[in-house]
């Protein structure tokens, strides 16, 4: 009796430890894949950035902080700043402040696009 329920335990314990990720396995179009600065970049800074680091709202917002094109998004990120902020690390502000973390995906955007040498694409 025991040998049989062990027999039927096991391959129910061993179904049970699978791990679908969905996007994993259903990648998106907008996963981490050909990532640009016109299309994925400023799309991201300007639906998340944008209310307080806008050229017009910087200086009152965000301390001076603009993020309205290419050339201040480029600083942001050479400085290490704009990873630091959106992954809430130790010592930053948390950004976009006052509102969700962006998500895991978005961030992972960043990266890359930052880890391929943020260019002006």
């Amino acid at each position: 009796m025991k040998k049989i329920l062990i027999t039927i335990l096991i391959p129910i314990l061993l179904q049970s430890c699978v791990y679908n990720n969905e996007e994993m396995l259903y990648p998106r179009q907008d996963s981490v894949n050909n990532i640009s600065y016109s299309e994925t970049i400023s799309k991201i800074i300007s639906n998340n950035c944008l209310e307080c680091h806008s050229n017009a709202n910087s200086d009152i917002y965000a301390n001076g902080n603009r993020l309205e094109d290419y050339e201040d998004v480029k600083v942001t990120c050479d400085n290490g700043k704009l990873l630091s902020v959106l992954k809430h690390k130790p010592g930053f502000p948390k950004m976009p402040l006052g509102k969700d973390k962006l998500s895991d995906l978005l961030i992972s955007q960043i990266e890359q696009w930052i880890n391929e040498g943020a260019k002006n694409n």
